[in-house]
């Protein structure tokens, strides 16, 4: 490289060397308007595309896990759906469930399990296909930002070239380090904020998905709200899965921000509401009175959620303050 010979020769320096000149852009002889703006322009583009190029490597990770869990969704749903095949023809285990006078209860349980495994695996193959949905996106932002590597040492190599007889830059180094830390957490800290603020609006709706059903269900259970109430809660039951499957992705990906900002994760106690949402709706032997306590219970569980996305913000809020003072 044309800057080897001036002491630059890792990538730390070279931010250290980036991040000094720009304070100087008003003392004369500094550097030109032209440099700096093209130097301001390929710190940006490359800051952009080292984030991207973290996110579509984690990413990566999440759709392998994600094509597993729908091969294992599609071998539940098959096995499900051979045990209901059994019971509905002349085999030994309809003989048997005939025998024991339960062979209506347990074709019932096996329609049951056989929906709830056709519902995981739809819900599988939605994760699958947002993963892979977020990870074109993120293919598409980095092939806009071209070879943002290149630009940026052309771009530095402008700036050591324009700060060639400027001494106000080495003395300066020792501070390029910390401000380089700095402004790495920031970036950081912003990308946690802002997906920090997606899961708590995702949490409200479930959390107001969540009251609906439970008025449905105290009215179906403690005042017999009959068929019309019945349907009305199932219908608000669908919603809140619904709701709690976007809370549950939103708060694992604010997990992960968090974690990538130094600072615990997220209580994922609503991750485990979504099992347990699909569970009462599809497992027969619940009653209307216990899918009610299992709603009282996922709703308390939302509250805790919020209150920990909460903490997090405010931690957040308060780190970012404090770099920036």
């Amino acid at each position: 490289m044309e800057w080897a010979a001036f002491g630059v020769v890792n990538d730390a320096y070279l931010y250290m060397f980036v991040l000094f000149c720009l304070p100087l852009r008003r003392h004369a002889g500094c550097m030109t308007s032209d440099v700096l703006a093209s130097l301001d322009a390929a710190v940006a583009a490359k800051a952009e595309s080292d984030l991207l190029r973290r996110r579509r490597s984690a990413l990566a990770e999440r759709i392998t896990e994600a094509e597993g869990n729908v091969v294992a969704a599609r071998l539940q749903l098959q096995d499900e759906e051979r045990a209901v095949k059994r019971l509905e023809r002349v085999s030994f285990a309809h003989v048997i469930s005939s025998l024991r006078g339960t062979h209506a209860s347990d074709l019932s349980k096996e329609k049951a399990e056989a929906e709830r495994a056709r519902y995981r695996i739809n819900a599988a193959r939605e994760e699958l296909g947002r993963l892979l949905r977020e990870e074109q996106s993120v293919k598409s932002q980095l092939e806009a930002l071209g070879d943002s590597e290149a630009a940026y040492e052309k771009a530095l190599a402008a700036v050591v070239e324009a700060g060639r007889n400027d001494s106000a830059v080495a003395a300066r180094a020792e501070s390029a380090t910390r401000e380089l830390v700095r402004l790495r957490e920031c970036r950081g800290i912003d990308e946690a904020l802002e997906s920090g603020e997606v899961a708590q609006e995702a949490l409200a709706r479930a959390r107001d998905s969540l009251s609906a059903a439970q008025d449905w269900s105290t009215w179906d259970t403690f005042a017999g709200g009959g068929m019309v109430s019945s349907l009305v809660k199932h219908d608000a039951l669908d919603k809140t899965v619904a709701h709690l499957r976007v809370a549950a992705s939103a708060c694992e990906r604010f997990s992960r921000d968090l974690d990538d900002a130094g600072l615990p994760e997220v209580d994922g106690a609503v991750v485990s509401q979504f099992d347990r949402a699909v569970d009462i709706w599809f497992d027969n032997i619940f009653t209307d009175l216990s899918v009610h306590q299992s709603v009282n219970e996922a709703t308390d569980d939302i509250r805790r959620a919020e209150k920990a996305v909460s903490t997090a913000m405010d931690a957040l809020f308060a780190r970012r303050a404090a770099l920036n003072a």
